[in-house]
């Protein structure tokens, strides 16, 4: 899956990242969104619970959200991901995205 693919190259220390922009950081989403506005809970959830999805398990939401949470929480995104982000343009779009995904979870979290 092309979500877990980026997220492993872009957290394994042996990758050499330049520089991320928003289109290249691995949103949970279908489809990559083109603006932090197009990131909705909606389409997280969609994303995180799709059968299709490797090791899709109905039983287990509330795990996958938790997971989730642990990659997205601010705590863990900015120096992840954020800090190989080098435009300030850039940065504040994926800072935005990376705001409104972890609120999602959050949400999911909570609601579900």
């Amino acid at each position: 899956m092309r979500y877990e693919r980026l997220w492993t190259r872009l957290t394994s220390p042996d990758t050499d990242v330049v520089s991320l922009g928003f289109s290249s950081v691995p949103w949970p989403l279908l489809n990559l969104p083109d603006s932090p506005e197009a990131i909705t809970p909606e389409l997280i959830a969609e994303f995180l619970f799709h059968a299709k999805r490797p090791g899709y398990d109905p039983t287990a939401k509330k795990r996958v959200v938790r997971d989730e949470l642990l990659r997205w929480h601010p705590d863990k995104f900015s120096p992840r991901v954020l800090a190989q982000v080098a435009n300030s343009a850039e940065q504040i779009r994926v800072s935005m995205g990376g705001d409104i995904v972890a609120r999602a979870l959050t949400e999911l979290l909570t609601s579900k």
